[in-house]
């Protein structure tokens, strides 16, 4: 009788559920070598194995083969992981900080979206806006056969990993069948409108919120505010490993509200500490799992080390360009790529000849960030050679690496780091003096490249120049002066004397930082690939 309870308490724990339940514990610990390790514990892949056995199906295994932990001092701590049945989870940890325990405490509400009746905890939605679903979804899951996505969490990060879920079903609904969201201990996230949502748009079965009876600080949003509500109905984890709903269990069966009764009570701090750690709700899980095996015969169920590898959600940096600004102290770079956003690019890094640098950077678009790189310094001072990045030479920024990335990995790409280009229009003999300026310019400012052209006649000088994008263009005036305009306006320009030097490297360096975004574009465009750097910023 004992061994039969054993057997149906096995057929009733879903793989992924095991799987989540490690990546949070996984994502909840502080040492990286322990974590990954408890990755290849025995009792994950045995019972996914006995699953797929019992549903008389060939030997496949759910084996974690590839991992990546989110960076040192990222806001949000999470892991990644995949198995061999290209099933990707992405988990995270609980309260752990200050800065969690703040998230915690937001407890106003906020709504969802502004098309949906729903309210949200104020913090957990803020750190859900934080996740790159949607990244991760089309790079790893979107056209890859029979690969999916499980979003998982304990406490707070249960409460992440749900909201973020249904802001991403929000926006593609069809990809609900290829994605779960397990919880663990995760407190209500939501009003009744969040928890009608998920109902009504037939996403109950996407979440499975587990929580053990005895656990009563997910209670505590509870009592700080009214009008709290379960988004889908608990699963509740019993002291013997069962997993059950209420709607299961038989009338005279009160294991639930014995638990409850018997649980330590948000009086007793350690044993509600206990009772709500992510290691509590993993250990009491695998005892239903190890009690299936203990019954079965003793074969050996190959584990793979899992190695360390780009998993999270990234940006896919194509191909870049640079230009030195007008005080030639920076390079400002434009990288055109995929998946660039607020979340997938919060941290950037740069690299020229070997030398890290300072860098900004602002999302311009879904494909394309613009990144300022400041010359890199030593000891509070710049480097004392002209080899490298010197004001004057663009060419001495390259090599010249940036990256970009989120709570995860970097993504990497080379610059090529373009000169700027001045127009000169040839005219009267007011222009032999002009061009001699510009030769001047040139001598100490060799990122600069002077193209003269034949004289234009009429009106056909202001079509030349409105050809020009991201250029330069300086022509005679019929006074003997000479005009500096902006390439790709019409926009008259300013009028400078022809032998007044100052004034006019004053005026083409001002012209130069106002054409600087449209020079990276015409670059771009007309610039070939380049190529994925080996070195590590």
């Amino acid at each position: 009788m004992r061994l039969e309870r054993a057997r149906d308490w096995a057929r009733g724990v879903d793989p992924i559920v095991v799987l989540a339940s490690a990546a949070c514990e996984c994502a909840c610990d502080d040492e990286d070598d322990r974590a990954i390790g408890r990755l290849g514990d025995w009792a994950v892949g045995r019972t996914c194995w006995s699953r797929w056995r019992r549903l008389g199906r060939r030997r496949r295994l759910e084996r974690v083969v590839r991992v990546e932990r989110t960076r040192a001092g990222a806001p949000t701590r999470a892991v990644v992981l995949e198995t061999a049945e290209r099933t990707y989870v992405y988990a995270f940890g609980g309260t752990r900080n200050a800065r969690d325990a703040a998230t915690d405490a937001n407890v106003t509400w906020a709504r969802v979206r502004e098309d949906v009746h729903a309210r949200a905890h104020r913090g957990f939605l803020t750190r859900a806006e934080m996740v790159a679903v949607e990244a991760t979804y089309e790079v790893k899951v979107l056209g890859r056969g029979n690969a999916r996505l499980v979003m998982c969490g304990h406490s707070l990060g249960g409460a992440t990993a749900a909201l973020a879920t249904v802001l991403f079903l929000l926006k593609r609904p069809e990809a609900s069948r290829a994605v779960r969201c397990v919880t663990f201990g995760c407190p209500p996230i939501g009003d009744d409108g969040l928890r009608r949502l998920i109902a009504e748009r037939g996403w109950t079965r996407v979440f499975t919120h587990v929580q053990m009876p005895e656990d009563n600080i997910p209670r505590l949003v509870f009592a700080a505010r009214q009008g709290y509500a379960h988004f889908v109905p608990p699963t509740f984890l019993l002291k013997d490993g069962r997993l059950v709903t209420k709607s299961s269990l038989d009338e005279d069966d009160d294991s639930l509200e014995r638990a409850r009764r018997e649980s330590a009570g948000l009086t007793h701090i350690r044993g509600a500490v206990y009772a709500h750690a992510m290691k509590t709700y993993r250990a009491r899980l695998m005892l239903s799992v190890r009690a299936s095996e203990s019954s079965r015969d003793g074969d050996e169920v190959p584990v793979d080390v899992p190695v360390r590898a780009h998993l999270g959600p990234a940006p896919t940096l194509k191909r870049a360009v640079g230009v030195l600004t007008r005080d030639g102290a920076r390079v400002m770079v434009l990288v055109q790529g995929a998946h660039i956003d607020a979340r997938t690019c919060s941290i950037t890094r740069a690299e020229a000849k070997g030398w890290p640098c300072a860098a900004t950077s602002s999302v311009l678009a879904h494909d394309s960030l613009l990144v300022i790189v400041s010359a890199p310094m030593l000891h509070g001072a710049p480097l004392p050679s002209d080899a490298v990045c010197s004001r004057t030479n663009h060419a001495s920024w390259m090599p010249l690496v940036v990256g970009a990335g989120g709570d995860f990995s970097v993504s990497r790409v080379h610059v090529r780091v373009a000169p700027r280009t001045i127009v000169f229009v040839r005219g009267d003999d007011a222009s032999l003096i002009i061009a001699e300026r510009l030769a001047s310019l040139m001598e100490k400012q060799t990122g600069w490249v002077v193209e003269e052209v034949e004289p234009i006649r009429g009106d056909g000088i202001d079509h030349f120049v409105a050809s020009m994008r991201g250029r330069v263009v300086v022509h005679a005036t019929p006074d003997g002066g000479c005009a500096i305009r902006r390439g790709g306006s019409t926009d008259p320009g300013e009028r400078v004397q022809a032998d007044d030097a100052k004034r006019l490297e004053k005026v083409v360096r001002a012209t130069l930082g106002a054409t600087e975004l449209d020079a990276l574009r015409v670059a771009l465009v007309d610039g070939g690939t380049s190529v994925k750097p080996r070195s590590r910023l």
